[in-house]
């Protein structure tokens, strides 16, 4: 028994959708009759239950899947989403994604009353055609393979057997030719369906690309360098060039049913994202290589985001639709504070531009917006409602990040004043185990490997700048309890991988489900390296201030 989607407790079984290799030109208009009785047959099916379908598909030629179901119930979601399908003729339409979402990505979750499903393809030229015409034109077999698993697109650098954060990361590397992301790493692995997930979520590479630069400076292990550049190559080959939204990546691909393409996806150019690439591995890149591409391209990321992706008081806006061109200015995450770290970065690094100023103007706005009356910052921003108060354990995390690098920069008291307040309330809200739950007064969300890890890394280095030991202890507890979560099981894409199993999940397209999180790996691997050095720095200025002052601690 395994629980899988909306908590019920069932067995499944996984089957793929392969072409009959002597059908693919597809069937004569003639034989279209007998080729829909032919599917339509009863004893064609032999029952069971299956409830979750990763397809196997040309995606240069089907454009969406025709689903016949047995028994009693229907589709509930795809990839997690709930549909409303349309009925043709007993068949139901349900549309996947083949380029948007990877071939093992895209699943179906069917009601527990389904004893069989049928799946067919349909031509993207024929999917406005009646069902009967497009039954015909690709017959294909089912094959049942339960219990094994879509095979990876991952090819280990590491031994399979090795359980460290490290293998994890290098074995999440996305080598398949026919990926619409190669050479990026895979966001996530669910370990509940065995599959990896996010692989179009190319932003979380970025935290991974500087945890391999960080080790390769240590060890000079030459094979995590390349893999750097690999991937940051890849990431920077993302970048656009031309057009108004120059600058920007197109840095993840969500769904959205109201607002998306035939398939409910949008493909997203997002200031907080792409600030994420630059500033964790554009930079980190152009330190360790010297080559002036990357610092280039953090730079055109910088000025896209403060000329098309800001407001003049500062405030981000939330992404613009690479398809349609529209930006969404309604709301804002937390995670917006990040930003901060790109332009900290250029303002250390490069000196002439203008990166202090908006460094200040973007950061002092997400301070005043998310702040909250509990020293916590608040998860979401709507211009229409009033912040929620709910206790996210990453927003606050995340909201660090953006702190501590600003302050690191540009040394200012304001910053350093509210990282504190917020790092003393979350110490009052860790585990004794050293994690914090996902959501972080609610032991029912569970344990959350994401924010515990990023969190940890964020204590150490609040300890280098205060020296006060607490932050320190309470990053050592975090980190003693991913060590205690590190995968080492039959899973061998899984291993050392830190998994917890939180309401959230994998946050789209599987909810309530295990999962190892690349950022996860990257942060703890960064909070080791940096509690290896245990001795607080002095605060210092890293750059000259506006007007040419030498800096000091800001003290508005």
């Amino acid at each position: 028994m395994q629980s899988v989607g909306y908590g019920e407790e069932v067995t499944t079984r996984t089957v793929y959708l392969v072409a009959e290799d002597d059908t693919r030109t597809g069937a004569p208009d003639r034989s279209r009759g007998r080729a829909l009785r032919r599917w339509f047959n009863p004893r064609r099916h032999r029952g069971g239950r299956i409830i979750l379908c990763p397809l196997r598909y040309d995606p240069a030629e089907c454009d969406l899947v025709l689903a016949r179901l047995e028994g009693r119930g229907g589709v509930r979601a795809v990839n997690g989403q709930p549909i409303r399908a349309t009925k043709v003729r007993g068949t139901q339409f349900v549309a996947f994604a083949p380029l948007p979402f990877e071939p093992w990505e895209n699943v179906l979750w069917v009601d527990p009353g389904v004893r069989e499903v049928q799946l067919y393809p349909a031509f993207r030229d024929r999917s406005r055609v009646d069902a009967a015409l497009l039954l015909g034109d690709m017959p294909c077999r089912l094959l049942d393979i339960a219990g094994e698993t879509f095979p990876s697109p991952a090819v280990p650098r590491r031994p399979p057997s090795e359980a460290s954060p490290l293998a994890f990361i290098m074995r999440s590397f996305n080598e398949a030719s026919g990926s619409a992301f190669r050479n990026t790493f895979h966001a996530c692995y669910d370990l509940t369906q065995r599959t990896y997930r996010l692989n179009s979520w190319v932003w979380c590479s970025a935290a991974a690309v500087r945890a391999l630069l960080s080790e390769w400076s240590r060890t000079g292990d030459r094979s995590v360098y390349q893999m750097a550049v690999i991937v940051g190559d890849a990431l920077r080959e993302r970048q656009l060039t031309t057009g108004p939204n120059a600058g920007g990546v197109e840095v993840r691909w969500d769904l959205d049913a109201s607002r998306g393409d035939s398939y409910g996806i949008v493909r997203w150019l997002a200031p907080n994202d792409t600030a994420f690439i630059a500033s964790e591995a554009f930079l980190p890149l152009y330190d360790a290589t010297g080559e002036t591409a990357y610092l280039e391209a953090a730079r055109r990321a910088a000025t896209w985001i403060s000329e098309k992706g800001m407001h003049r008081s500062g405030r981000l806006l939330v992404g613009c639709d690479a398809a349609t061109e529209r930006w969404d200015d309604s709301w804002l995450y937390v995670d917006s504070m990040f930003v901060a770290g790109l332009f900290a970065g250029l303002a250390v690094r490069d000196r002439d531009g203008p990166w202090q100023e908006v460094l200040r103007s973007t950061l002092d706005d997400a301070v005043r917006r998310f702040s909250l009356l509990n020293g916590l910052f608040a998860k979401t921003w709507c211009s229409s409602v009033e912040l929620d108060t709910v206790k996210w354990a990453r927003g606050q995390a995340w909201a660090l990040l953006g702190l501590l690098c600003a302050y690191e920069a540009v040394p200012t008291e304001r910053w350093q004043a509210r990282a504190i307040e917020c790092a003393d309330v979350l110490l009052c809200l860790q585990n004794r185990n050293g994690s914090w739950y996902y959501i972080m007064d609610d032991a029912g969300s569970g344990e959350c490997a994401k924010a515990t890890s990023i969190l940890a890394y964020n204590l150490t280095r609040l300890f280098k700048v205060t020296g006060s030991s607490a932050y320190r202890q309470a990053a050592e507890r975090a980190l003693d309890w991913c060590q205690l979560h590190i995968y080492d099981g039959d899973d061998s894409c899984a291993r050392g991988a830190i998994t917890s199993h939180t309401t959230e999940g994998c946050i789209v397209g599987a909810r309530n489900v295990n999962c190892g999180f690349l950022y996860s790996a990257a942060y703890y691997l960064m909070a080791r390296y940096e509690l290896a050095d245990r001795e607080p720095r002095p605060p210092g200025p890293m750059v000259a201030l506006a007007r040419g002052r030498e800096g000091r601690p800001d003290e508005e």
